[in-house]
Parts: C-alpha cells; structure tokens; sequence
C-alpha cells in the first residue's frame, strides 16, 4: 500500500503549486492589461496632442497676415484643408473636429483678445478615459508658454468636467 501512496503523490501537483501557478498567472494577465491601458493612453495622448498642435500652427498660418482671428472657425480650418481627414466627421456642412475618445473640438478667437485663439475640447465627463487623456494635455506650462500642446499658449483645464481650453498666441 505504502508504495502505491507514494506512485499517487508523485505523479501530480501538490495543492500549493497549483495555487501558486494560478496566482502567478493571474498577476501576469492583470499587468498586461495594466501596461496595454497605460500604453493605449499614451498613444492617444500624443494623437491629441499632436491634432491641437497641427490645429494651432495651421491656424497661425491661415492668419499670418490678418491682425486678428476673430473670423477664425473650426469650419474654416476644415475648408482650408487645416485639419487631417481622420478627425472629421459627420456629413458635409455639418462636419466636426473630433479627438481620441470622442474629444470635441471648437476653434475660434478669443473672447477676451483678439490677437488670440482658443482651442477647446469637450469629452464626456463619465469617461476615465477622457479625462486622464485632459489631465496629461493640460500639464504644466512652462513660462515661456511650453508644454504638450506646443509653443505659445496657456491651458485652462475642467478636467473633472471633461473641458480643456487652450488659448494660443501668434
């Protein structure tokens, strides 16, 4: 009988090992999860923050010799060909700008400044998502108006509230 027991024992798994396996496991498929988010979410910031970007410059341009943008909209933008076709939608005359998490986006002067315009995203505010993609574009500005959306601006954020406004300056 003894040397049946230890044959038996011999030919499996302990539970212990079996446990550790599963956690082993477990914890790997948790991090990939974790490294897959993390990277997903970088690589729409930096499709955001590079649409703002080329939104700003072509802006700039488009109104290099105006003294101001009050005319600029983001209809404009689209017309003057300013903004790459995979960020519009919606049916000709009724078309928007639209980031990563369906971020909208409204372009115009600055109320307060005419020499100045704005860039504005909206997402929805239930969205974890969206609003860690608000937080990473509205960081820090230096002081000489540098930061992940460019040269040039100041940001105000609403993060919580799914808002980020980023005002340019020529």
């Amino acid at each position: 009988m003894k040397k049946t027991f230890a044959k038996m024992r011999q030919r499996g798994y302990g539970l212990i090992e079996v446990i550790l396996a599963i956690a082993i496991t477990l914890g790997l498929i948790v991090g990939g999860i974790v490294l897959f988010n993390q990277s997903q979410l970088a690589s729409n910031t930096t499709d955001a923050s590079r649409a703002i970007v080329s939104i700003s410059s072509e802006s700039r341009a488009l109104y290099r010799t105006a003294p101001d943008f009050s005319n600029l909209t983001g209809a404009e933008l689209m017309e003057a060909g300013a903004v790459a076709a995979n960020l519009i939608v919606g049916e000709e005359g009724s078309e928007a700008i639209i980031l990563p998490y369906e971020g909208t986006v409204t372009v115009g002067p600055n109320a307060t400044e005419p020499r100045e315009f704005d860039v504005s995203v909206a997402w929805d505010a239930t969205n974890d998502n969206a609003r860690a993609l608000c937080t990473r574009l509205a960081a820090e500005v230096s002081p000489g108006g540098v930061g992940p959306l460019g040269t040039g601006y100041t940001a105000t954020n609403d993060c919580v509230n799914g808002n980020l406004t980023a005002t340019f300056t020529r």
